[in-house]
This record gives C-alpha cells, structure tokens and sequence, in this order.
C-alpha cells in the first residue's frame, strides 16, 4: 500500500516573489502616477495665476481715461498696491510683439501666491481710433520661486483692442 504524504498548506517561495514583484509594480505606478498628477496641478495653477495677472492688468490698464496721454502713463506699480503679494520694477521680461512700444518702457515683477511672474506691457496704435494692449507674463514652471526673468520657461500672452 501507498504512504499518503500529508499536505501542507501555504505559499511557496517562488508565489510569494512573484505576488511581491507584482505588488511592488502597482505601487509604483500609483506613486508616478500620484507624483505626475500634483506636478500638473502645481503647473495648473501656475498658469492660472498668469492668466490672472495678464487680465487684471490688461482691465486695469483699458479702463484708463481713453486719451493717449491717460493711456500711456498708466502705472500699475501705483494702481495695484494691494492686489499683489509684491508688484515691483524687473530689469527685464518678455518680449513685446513687433512693432510694438514698452508702456512706460519698464518691466515688472509680480508675486502672486508666492510665484515670481514677469510681465511687459506694450501697445500699438493701429489707427487714429483704436489702439492694441498687449501684456505677455512669463514664468518659471518647474521652480516654486524664481527671481529672474533668465529661468521663466513658459510665457502666456493676452491683446486686447480699445477705442483711443
């Protein structure tokens, strides 16, 4: 007669790798998944504060008294004291379209929810009525805070056409 062997139960080593490889790959990918998706969401609301800067000041500066010499002296350091965590002179920033004219000949720095943004404002008189506003903000995506325009890696840019 045959010896019956008793069965043991539980995992072999090799099931127990295999379910640890397998394990371990799904966690990674949730991690880069996890990872990626806060990067977006960072990068997301970096634009989005750009995109609020470029329009308030480009509102901002629309709404001055229509004549050019009303038009061409708007100063945003003087309008939005308080709108920005800090709103500062820059020795440089985006490049205005061609053919068209630095307002006041100055770039600016702008903090808003701790990120530097980097704007330039420009016109252009397209005829004796109307006149193009131009405001291109440029920032840093991949730093948190930069304090150089030389690092702003992404550029966002609104025109807006008024009655002169």
């Amino acid at each position: 007669m045959r010896e019956r062997r008793a069965q043991k139960s539980g995992f072999t080593f090799i099931e127990v790798m295999i379910a640890s490889v397998i394990l371990m790959i799904t966690v990674l990918g949730i991690a880069n998944y996890r990872y990626n998706s806060t990067v977006n969401i960072m990068r997301g609301h970096a634009q989005n504060g750009a995109t609020k800067v470029a329009v308030t000041l480009c509102n901002g500066w629309a709404g001055v008294d229509g004549t050019t010499a009303g038009a061409l002296s708007f100063d945003p350091l003087s309008a939005y004291t308080d709108l920005f965590s800090r709103l500062d002179t820059a020795s440089s920033g985006p490049l205005p379209p061609t053919d068209y004219t630095i307002l006041n000949d100055t770039n600016y720095e702008i903090v808003l929810n701790g990120k530097s943004y980097f704007a330039t404002m420009s016109y252009y008189d397209e005829s004796d009525d109307t006149r193009t506003l131009n405001v291109a903000i440029a920032w840093d995506a991949q730093s948190v805070l930069t304090n150089t325009y030389a690092t702003a890696n992404k550029e966002y840019r609104l025109t807006m056409i008024t009655e002169r």
